[in-house]
């Protein structure tokens, strides 16, 4: 039990099953084909941007342009040659993301393990980059 003596672990909670419950990137578990079809879905979600920098301060490092209902939005990225909508995974080693291309009308995804733990930077790295750079030249 904890310190206070609640129990650390609900009572119903079932390992493996319910991440949510302890998860503090949210728990979202999914595989490679679910990324993309999530990434494929992003075009029938919602446009509106609930958060942009001329809305006030932020503290956010990285590519951030805007954010939506879940979704990020990047304009004009650095990495990428038309704007994006979708989003990043970072958390314990992993890294990933679902982006829709509108322009080109590409979905893609992908997923990389093995960062340095603790390296929960927003920033690319130059796996990411190239990845980028690659769907950018096929999709044309």
């Amino acid at each position: 039990s904890a310190p206070d003596g609640s129990r650390a672990v609900p009572a119903d909670y079932e390992l493996g099953r319910d991440v949510a419950r302890l998860s503090p990137q949210g728990g979202m578990r999914m595989s490679m084909r679910g990324m993309l079809t999530l990434a494929r879905a992003l075009p029938k979600g919602p446009d509106r941007r609930l958060w942009t920098p001329d809305m006030g301060h932020s503290d956010l490092d990285g590519p951030f342009d805007a954010y939506g209902w879940g979704t990020q939005f990047l304009d004009a990225p650095a990495f990428y040659p038309r704007p994006l909508v979708g989003h990043f995974g970072n958390a314990y080693g992993f890294r990933g993301g679902v982006w829709w291309d509108r322009v080109a009308q590409t979905a893609f995804a992908y997923a990389l393990n093995g960062a340095a733990v603790g390296d929960d930077t927003d920033t690319l790295h130059a796996d990411e980059r190239a990845i980028f750079q690659t769907v950018a030249q096929m999709a044309g």
